[in-house]
């Protein structure tokens, strides 16, 4: 199985660094609920190939990212999205629409 990381770590098995938004492959179920009840990976499987992951959202411009990400992607997925822009390109415009949409929601 596929999972997004979401914040870098060094596997301490095979020593492999997974950085941000890399794709971290196990068959290992409860190693990998392991890493995401700690923060490093996304809750939810990725999958394969996917073409609207949570990074591809956030490599649009800020515009076109205000339109596609609103408060029906839900809470958890919204708070993901922050999490992933304040740890990559760290956009005030982009995180300022997430924050918004984080209160609506709540």
């Amino acid at each position: 199985m596929e999972y997004k990381v979401i914040k870098q770590f060094r596997d301490k098995f095979t020593k492999a660094i997974f950085p941000v938004n890399s794709v971290y492959q196990t068959e290992d179920a409860e190693r990998a609920q392991y890493l995401q009840e700690s923060g490093y990976l996304f809750a939810e499987k990725q999958e394969e190939k996917s073409s609207e992951g949570d990074s591809s959202l956030l490599d649009e411009s800020v515009e076109k990212i205000k339109k596609s990400v609103t408060a029906e992607l839900g809470k958890e997925k919204l708070e993901v999205l922050l999490k992933l822009e304040k740890e990559s390109k760290d956009r005030k415009g982009v995180i300022e629409h997430i924050e918004e949409l984080l209160q609506e929601v709540e």
